[in-house]
Formats: C-alpha cells, sequence, structure tokens
C-alpha cells in the first residue's frame, strides 16, 4: 500500500504582515499624504476641503496600502524597520560598534543566502551549514521533510544541531506528518548500531518519541537511480513544504558541505518533491536494534522456502551425517535457524534440537512456522555466533549453519571468528554443516544473468524451492550482491515486473572460490564430504555448495 502524500492543508501564511502596526498604519498614510500633496502642486487634485478631497484623499491611503503589500517594497519595509530597531539598540557608548556588529551578521547572511542560491550553490563549514539550516528551520512555516545519507552517527557529528533546529519547525506543525528518509543498507545500519549503539538509539529515540516524523530507509542505489532520473545533482535533500528545498552535497573529508537552495515554483523544487515522495513510499520502517531481514521478507519465508519440497531432498542428507547425535547428551545447534525449518524437521524425527536465530523477524515467523506443524520449538535464542562459546557451555554434538547464513557476513574477519566458535561449541568428533551459493558461477556468468534474472538465473535446485515468492540477483560484484525476493514467482518474466513485485532485498558476501573450505581447514575441521545441490556429483552450475566438517 502506498504510503499518503507529505502534502497537507494548513492555515494561509502568505498574508502575514511582518512589522508592526505602526508601519501598517502610518506608511500608507504617509503615502497617501505625499501623492495628495504632489497633486495639489501640480493642480490635479480636488478643492482642498471639499467631498472629493475626503474622497480622493482615502483612495490614495487605500493605494499606499496595496502599495506596501508588494513583496519588494514589504520586504524594504521590513528592513527598514529592522534598521530602526537596531538604531535604538545601539545606545552610547559604543553605539558605532553595535551598528557595525549587526551590520556585519546582515552582510555574512546576505552572502551566504547569494551563494545558496547560486546555480552551483556554496561550500561550507559544518558550523556555518549548522547556523544556516537552524535559520531555515526558524523561518520556514512548511512542514519539514528530508533524505540523508548518513547513519545516525555521522549524522551527529557533521549536523549536531539539526535535530534541535527541527524541533522549532515540529512546534509549528505538531500535527502534520513528515518523514526522515535514511539511505542506508540494513548491513550498513547494523554496523552502525554495532560501532555508536548510543548515538544509534539517541537517533532512533528522537523520531519515537516524535510521532509525526517517520523514520525510513531506502537502498542508496535506489535513491541514486532516483535522483539521476529526476536530474537532482544529489541524494541529500531537506524540503520545507510549499517554501523551499536545501540539497547538501557533503565533502569526502567531512569538513564541508556543499549547500543549494531551490525555492518553490522552480522545475527543480517540484523535482525534490517527486523524490521526496517516491522514496517514502519505496522506504522500509527503522527498527531497533536494526534487521538484516524484514518483516514482510520474514512473513513470506515460508513461500520461498517450500519445506516440504526442499526436506525430500535435505532430510537423507542430514539424517545420514546426524543420526548418532539422536541424543539429549549431543543436542544439534541450529544456529541460524531462520523460520525454523530444520529445527522442526529434526526435532520431529527425535532429536533434541536448540534454535538460534538473532533475526527477530525471522523469530516470530518460525514460532508460527512451528505451532503450524504441531512441533513445540520453544523460543529461539538470539544470540551472535561470535559469542556462541560464552553462550553456550554446553557441548553440540552438531552445528547447522545452512541456507544464505554465513554469507549474510560482511567482514572477512568476523567470518573466520564465527567458524572458530562453531568448533568451540562442538564436543570432540562432532559435525558442522554449513553451505554457501555458488558465487563463482554467479561472476562468470554475471552478464547473462543481469540481463534479465527473472528468466536467466537458475531457480530452485535444492534449497529455495518455492514457486509463488522467489529470489535472485540484481546487483552482483565480487564485494557485494544484492539479492531481492518477489511475489507471483513464475509470472514474473522481465526486470520492469520484478521490480514491481520486489518485496525486500538483503546483501550477500561472496566467498571466493575454496575460500570457505580453507576458513574451515584453518580453523581445524576435517572436511568429509562436499555437495552440489545436496549431491555428491561436482557440477560447475550448482546453485548450493555444502560441506560437511568433523571436528577431530
Amino acid at each position: 500500500m502506498k504510503r499518503p502524500t507529505l502534502k497537507r492543508p494548513r492555515k494561509d501564511t502568505v498574508a502575514h504582515w511582518p512589522f508592526t502596526w505602526w508601519f501598517r498604519v502610518f506608511i500608507p498614510l504617509l503615502v497617501g499624504l505625499g501623492i495628495r500633496q504632489v497633486l495639489i502642486e501640480v493642480g490635479h487634485h480636488p478643492v482642498v476641503g471639499t467631498g472629493a478631497d475626503v474622497g480622493f484623499t482615502v483612495l490614495y491611503y487605500v493605494g499606499g496600502l496595496l502599495v506596501i503589500n508588494i513583496p519588494s517594497i514589504s520586504f524594504i519595509c521590513s528592513l527598514l524597520r529592522d534598521m530602526i530597531k537596531i538604531d535604538s539598540l545601539a545606545k552610547p557608548p559604543g553605539r558605532s560598534e553595535i551598528i557595525t556588529f549587526a551590520k556585519s551578521a546582515e552582510h555574512r547572511l546576505l552572502e551566504q543566502t547569494a551563494g545558496v542560491l547560486g546555480p552551483t550553490g556554496q561550500v561550507m563549514t559544518k558550523d556555518a551549514v549548522d547556523e544556516f539550516t537552524k535559520m531555515c528551520f526558524r523561518q520556514g512555516a512548511g512542514t519539514y521533510s528530508g533524505v540523508e545519507s548518513h547513519p545516525p552517527s555521522e549524522f551527529f557529528t557533521r549536523y549536531p544541531g539539526y535535530l534541535d533546529a527541527h524541533d522549532l519547525n515540529l512546534a509549528k506543525n505538531p500535527q502534520f506528518q513528515s518523514v526522515r528518509i535514511l539511505l542506508a543498507t540494513r548491513v550498513a545500519l547494523r554496523e552502525d548500531y554495532q560501532k555508536d549503539g548510543k548515538a544509534f538509539k539517541d537517533f532512533y529515540d528522537w523520531h519515537e518519541d516524535r510521532s509525526s516524523v517517520e523514520l525510513l530507509h531506502v537502498p542508496p542505489r535506489l535513491a541514486k537511480k532516483v535522483a539521476n532520473d529526476l536530474s537532482l545533482p544529489t541524494t541529500d535533500i531537506g524540503i520545507w513544504e510549499d517554501q523551499y528545498a536545501l540539497l547538501f552535497a557533503p565533502e569526502v573529508n567531512g569538513t564541508s558541505v556543499g549547500l543549494t537552495m531551490i525555492g518553490k515554483g522552480c522545475p527543480a523544487f517540484a523535482s525534490c518533491e517527486k523524490y521526496l515522495h517516491t522514496l517514502s513510499n519505496s522506504g522500509a520502517k527503522v527498527t531497533y536494534p536494526p534487521q538484516l531481514v524484514g518483516d514482510t521478507i520474514a512473513q513470506n519465508w515460508e513461500a520461498y522456502v517450500n519445506p516440504i519440497k526442499r526436506h525430500i531432498e535435505l532430510a537423507p542428507v542430514l539424517l545420514n551425517h546426524l543420526s548418532q547425535y539422536k541424543s539429549e547428551r549431543s543436542p544439534i545447534l541450529d544456529a541460524a535457524a531462520g523460520i525454523g525449518c530444520e529445527s522442526v524437521l529434526l526435532k520431529d524425527d527425535g532429536f533434541t534440537v536448540v534454535a538460534n536465530e538473532i533475526e527477530r523477524s525471522f523469530s516470530e515467523a518460525a514460532g508460527v512456522y512451528a505451532h503450524n506443524r504441531g512441533v513445540a520449538l520453544g523460543a529461539l535464542q538470539p544470540y551472535d555466533w561470535l559469542e556462541l562459546s560464552q553462550r553456550y557451555p554446553t557441548k553440540f554434538g552438531a552445528v547447522l549453519v545452512l541456507g544464505n547464513s554465513i554469507c549474510l557476513v560482511p567482514d572477512k574477519v568476523k567470518r573466520r571468528s564465527a567458524v572458530t566458535q562453531f568448533f568451540d561449541v562442538l564436543q570432540d568428533g562432532g559435525t558442522l554443516i554449513i553451505d554457501e551459493r555458488n558465487f563463482p558461477y554467479m561472476l562468470r556468468n554475471k552478464e547473462k544473468i543481469l540481463k534479465n534474472p527473472a528468466l536467466n538465473f537458475p531457480f530452485g535446485a535444492c534449497m529455495y524451492r518455492g514457486a509463488t515468492v522467489k529470489g535472485c540477483p540484481i546487483e552482483i560484484s565480487e564485494q557485494k550482491i544484492i539479492w531481492a525476493c518477489y511475489k507471483d514467482g513464475d509470472a514474473v518474466k522481465d526486470w520492469e515486473t520484478l521490480t514491481r513485485r520486489t518485496i525486500g532485498e538483503f546483501e550477500l558476501y561472496p566467498f571466493k572460490a575454496g575460500e570457505l573450505a580453507a576458513i574451515l581447514t584453518d580453523s581445524g575441521f576435517n572436511i568429509k564430504a562436499i555437495y552440489y545441490d545436496l549431491a555428491l556429483n561436482p557440477t560447475d552450475d550448482a546453485e548450493f555448495i555444502t560441506y560437511v566438517a568433523q571436528k577431530p
């Protein structure tokens, strides 16, 4: 369901007079009397004291009212008022110095405004940006929404006063909904949370405490595409509804920011509004703690896996290698349980199983899956792999790490540490069953696959057998693979339909050929068997490669 537009009706603010009542009364009067006197001198005014004289004088006064309501004249009058105020404040001694100070501040502001209104904007220091944006929030009456490419910890460093200034805007528009969109992958949000949990929590809580500001995140690649399609030079944009927009272009060094200001009525302002609306409709809610896999994918994971079909191929392999552990003294740790497919299968067959799943979305879906199959799975443990040996003093007969699990870890050092933890929690002679996608195949066939992933990627060979929900790579590189899940699987035949039917995406971090096997042996494991799509016959185009490794 699409999110509603951010535009909201509100009371008119254009007719507000920015100067005091005596300006409103006496300036039109002076203008009217001036016109009257000039016309008397040239002989074009009715005789003084007659009714016509009074009538025309009233018309001159009304004319004066109209004149000072012209925006440019209104602005001049406002400046005149401010100059009078400054003059009245600047009492001797030090009168000239105070006036010089006020003029200097005014000059600096005019320079900044002229710079940001220019075609290329103006590069400002962090402090100058802070000062200028605070002024925008103070003056802006329109509801503010923004798009931000920095995660919370960096946001506070670059724009330390921004949220406080945003509160000034919220005080004017407490009833109207707005949005802040973080351009970040789920992995980036998780890493920022791990890097500086306090900053992330403070940022999250600020939005939770202000229900009128929704906090979403959007993949950066999507934002860049939308910005390019709309000819916007940057992805970081703040909009004061129906007034103006600021385009932020942060410098790489983090000490300065390029700032461009666009007023309502310019074509670029309409592009900014469309950009914000498009992203808000595509955004997912930021959660605390941040999840690697969203709720929508987790809720559709059973349809993606098709456990009945998976078990036909997987159960013989598992039972062949795990039958010796059918004892309470040799429990099995399903370290990446997901929605509990393997845990339910083994528990139903009489094994003692401990299910571990760090993603809340999957843990909740696992409870539903187990209940529907009449299996008492119990609460899933939410432990990080890097702390397994601390959490589980009892040793396991076997550890399972199946599906996309180990490939979700971006850091190579943490991958090795995780495998070491699997080794440590196993009994002597215990078994680790772990798999990976066939990333070398994807990289070799990258061009062919990405021409049309919906048709050119080999689907459902063993682990993900669903027909109504499918998944495929939509970006492929040696550093990262973006994986999309989409509905109406077999009916999707092209990129456009794939994009429309996508229900979520996540990132996979590919192993090089032989890399996972090397990590296993370096960690002390002996590799007993390698399966290719759950068969022992090696094939170059297998979708999954599964390793059965034993602790000596």
